[in-house]
């Protein structure tokens, strides 16, 4: 793709001003692009401060995953739980067959990166697999005469489901970055999320860094909670003597002891 871009180009001429503006044109057009799931990532990526948009920081919320729920037709349905508690992109669930199922887990390797998972699937998801057909080879197929998906076709319908549920400003993708956030808050650590999603650590950390450590209060609410005991624990084994708040807020206050002397009087002994 980055090829074809400098193709048209011209190879973005022999200055420097054409080459960043044109880079920058194209940059946008990757972006608008790759918010409308058309592509899934940016070539122009590597551009440095060119590459300015990301959707790390786009997460699912709980209403909106009920929303679309409520409206979505089951092999819609399937493909939105399947992304959200396996974290895998659309391309490789879109490509997912019932023999990368075992009944516990399902397998793959991904498209991109070439990264093998082997994900263990939540009781509620492995449920509604359980009880899907399997008259065809893939887990993911049409609703009229069980084809494979193609991208365009599955991003139609996901997109009509989505108007309908009033989703805006999120995408299909945005479900992975969401499976992240989730793994995090039930206690999963960074090299379990990329165990199960197949991010490197260092994209589980950004995703993590853009949306969770910095929005979601109830890793605030945690880290005080934590704070609150440890104090306790600490005045309980040294006794009222270190307990600092008992210490400010119960002393009694020294009543104001004045001296007898008057304003006037006072300055006249200073000054002698």
């Amino acid at each position: 793709m980055a090829q074809m871009c400098f193709g048209l180009s011209g190879g973005f001429g022999p200055t420097i001003r054409p080459r960043f503006h044109e880079t920058r044109v194209l940059n946008i057009a990757m972006n608008w692009a790759l918010g409308r799931e058309i592509i899934d990532r940016n070539p122009f990526g590597r551009a440095g401060k060119l590459y300015g948009t990301t959707r790390v920081d786009r997460i699912w919320t709980p209403d909106q995953e009920r929303a679309l729920l409520a409206v979505a037709p089951p092999h819609i349905a399937l493909a939105f739980l399947l992304a959200l508690y396996t974290g895998q992109r659309q391309g490789d669930l879109l490509a997912l067959e019932w023999a990368a199922y075992d009944g516990e887990r399902i397998a793959l390797r991904q498209g991109k990166t070439g990264v093998r998972v082997v994900v263990r699937l939540v009781s509620s998801l492995k449920q509604v697999l359980d009880a899907t057909g399997r008259e065809h080879a893939r887990i993911l197929v049409t609703a009229r005469g069980g084809e494979p998906w193609t991208e365009n076709g599955f991003r139609a319908s996901w997109g009509k489901v989505k108007a309908e549920a009033r989703i805006v400003g999120l995408t299909f993708h945005d479900l992975r970055g969401t499976a992240v956030t989730r793994l995090f808050l039930a206690g999963c650590s960074e090299a379990e999320i990329a165990t199960i999603t197949g991010h490197s650590l260092k994209d589980v950390r950004s995703i993590l860094d853009a949306h969770y450590f910095h929005r979601d209060t109830r890793l605030a609410d945690s880290g005080i909670a934590k704070l609150e005991a440890s104090i306790g624990a600490a005045a309980a084994a040294a006794g009222p003597v270190n307990d600092s708040a008992s210490a400010i807020t119960g002393q009694a206050r020294k009543p104001r002891q004045f001296n007898g002397y008057t304003g006037a009087r006072r300055r006249r002994d200073k000054a002698s």
